[in-house]
């Protein structure tokens, strides 16, 4: 008698495809988003020092200029009301223009209150960048200076002591300044600009760049 071979038994396994779940999937996304935000967060930190220190140091350039005109000529640049008043001039407009080509032994004006034409303050030219304005020194086709910008695109305030009492004091409460409490400063000179949210003492206040 012909014996028939006993049928094989298929045993079932657990193993299972290779992939991933969508579970997986999601808390994979969910891990790489946080990781990004976080970098985002750190990235945007160190642009934002990087940026205080440059202002920082516009800021100190400005103010031993300032010094050093003093020191060549006895007395302290000056283009609208000269000798009244401490002044305030304002980098992209007319007036810290006017103070910037001073220094910068620029001037057209005849004769020149730089008269020995030297280029007190040295600042690295700028640009311009997307929509978001300027950065830097800007000067058109002529080599004419357009504006002095900070690294968010502000111009300058820069306050000078001209009114000639020889203490070289600077009232801030006659001045918009970051400062809540605005007090009377022992300088010659000081400067300070809007930040990123381009409001002098704003909602966000830690924002605003100050060299006092």
């Amino acid at each position: 008698m012909k014996r028939h071979p006993k049928p094989i038994m298929k045993i079932p396994t657990n193993r299972r495809e290779r992939g991933f779940t969508l579970v997986e999937l999601l808390v994979v996304i969910a891990i790489i988003a946080i990781l990004a935000s976080a970098s985002f967060i750190v990235a945007n930190q160190a642009i934002q020092k990087a940026h205080m220190v440059t202002a920082l140091a516009v800021a100190t350039s400005i103010e031993r200029a300032v010094t050093d005109f003093t020191t060549e000529y006895g007395g302290v640049p000056s283009v609208a009301v000269a000798g009244t008043k401490d002044e305030e001039f304002e980098t992209d407009k007319t007036s810290g223009l006017g103070l910037l080509n001073i220094l910068m032994a620029k001037e057209t004006a005849d004769p020149p209150q730089n008269l020995r034409k030297i280029n007190l303050l040295t600042l690295k030219e700028g640009k311009k960048v997307g929509s978001t304005g300027t950065k830097g020194i800007i000067y058109d086709s002529t080599d004419k200076i357009v504006g002095l910008y900070d690294p968010w695109g502000n111009g300058y305030h820069v306050v000078i002591d001209c009114d000639g009492d020889d203490n070289d004091t600077i009232d801030l409460k006659e001045f918009t300044t970051p400062d809540p409490n605005p007090t009377i400063l022992h300088k010659r000179v000081v400067v300070w600009s809007a930040g990123a949210d381009k409001l002098v003492g704003g909602k966000n206040k830690t924002d605003d760049f100050k060299s006092w």
